[in-house]
């Protein structure tokens, strides 16, 4: 994702973003679904003076179904 825009006074200067997403579901059984997910992002392209780097995470959803 391209995240700078703008010219002059009017720029903003956020970088470009790249990612990846992966997930996984797990059915328990016809009621229960455990789903996993796991984000890595990484900034680049920034204006001089701001550090590039990126970010990892990862998360967890139950659903249940009655």
């Amino acid at each position: 994702m391209n995240l700078n825009d703008g010219v002059g006074l009017n720029r903003v200067q956020g970088g470009v973003m790249n990612g990846c997403t992966l997930g996984l579901n797990w059915y328990l059984n016809n009621n229960v679904k455990l789903q996993f997910n796991y984000v890595y992002d990484q900034r680049s392209d920034l204006p001089p003076g701001v550090i590039e780097g990126s970010t990892r995470g990862f998360g967890t959803r139950m659903q249940f179904l009655y």
